[in-house]
């Protein structure tokens, strides 16, 4: 009985390691919920000052709306990057340290082109989030 136990806690922990988000599915996931109006997920991916950074290129680009409300801001995601068909990390490396990346993603519009863009990634205890600071 305890040999089943200890081989089952092996188990559980291996996968459990597999389920954490890396650098690169975490870009994937922010920009996903940007352009599915995602709140939750935006919140879980943005560090605090990506989350005022957008919030505020958000509410200039939805005609000055105060976004006062997780609907508005949620609307005011979807109508910004309704142009956008998917999102996909390509790459990545480190940005002077193992909890600093750079991830360069492709963001792939309804016209065809394709955009790549390179953005930071922090790790916070076990998650990694966009930080755009400009």
């Amino acid at each position: 009985m305890e040999r089943k136990l200890f081989i089952i806690s092996i188990v559980l922990l291996t996968f459990t390691g597999c389920f954490s988000d890396s650098a690169e599915s975490s870009a994937e996931k922010f920009f996903n919920s940007l352009k599915d109006g995602d709140i939750e997920n935006f919140k879980k991916y943005s560090t605090e000052s990506t989350k005022a950074l957008l919030s505020l290129q958000l509410s200039i680009q939805c005609g000055g709306m105060n976004l006062k409300n997780d609907i508005e801001l949620s609307q005011c995601m979807k109508n910004t990057f309704s142009t956008f068909t998917k999102f996909k990390a390509v790459s990545s490396k480190e940005n002077g340290n193992p909890t600093s990346m750079i991830v360069t993603l492709e963001e792939y519009k309804k016209d065809g082109n394709i955009i790549k863009e390179d953005l930071a990634v922090e790790k916070f205890g076990d998650d990694w989030k966009v930080n755009l600071k400009k």
